[in-house]
């Protein structure tokens, strides 16, 4: 009884029924990029004056890729830019006396990526042993340029 429901269902309608997909989110992907930092700095300014960099470890260079919603309904030319690299990296930390670094922390962090790795390099580094130096800041600028 049943298949002879859906034969006579089947023949009810013409051509049968066919969703309507919406289609694919379309516009551009944007393209991955290197994120490269500066070699470390010799010298890093402080509130108290200038502390020189003993020992440092490289900031390593990432690979960013810019992520953009798929955007449904809309014409090419109404699909946003994707959004830029960040344009700095700051921290700011504190010198001890045996010339580590102490106090380390990220006022400003971009929403890009986290900073665990260049924290954890930044937290390596070694200063000129003395006074104990207070508001040191260092801005990590990175460059950025097609992975290709």
């Amino acid at each position: 009884m049943r298949g002879l429901f859906l034969l006579t269902l089947a023949l009810m309608v013409p051509g049968g029924v066919q969703a309507t997909l919406p289609p694919p989110p379309g516009g551009p992907t944007p393209a991955p990029r290197l994120v490269s930092f500066a070699p470390p700095p010799s010298v890093v300014v402080c509130k108290g004056g200038e502390a020189r960099v003993v020992e440092s470890a490289p900031i390593h260079a990432r690979i960013w890729q810019p992520w953009i919603p798929p955007v449904i309904g809309r014409a090419a030319h109404q699909i946003p830019p994707p959004p830029a690299p960040p344009t700095a990296d700051i921290y700011t930390f504190s010198i001890d006396a045996d010339g580590a670094v102490i106090d380390l922390s990220r006022p400003m962090a971009p929403t890009m990526w986290p900073g665990d790795e260049q924290a954890a390099a930044l937290a390596k580094w070694r200063f000129a042993p003395g006074a104990p130096i207070k508001g040191c800041r260092l801005d990590l600028a990175p460059t950025t340029v097609a992975l290709s």
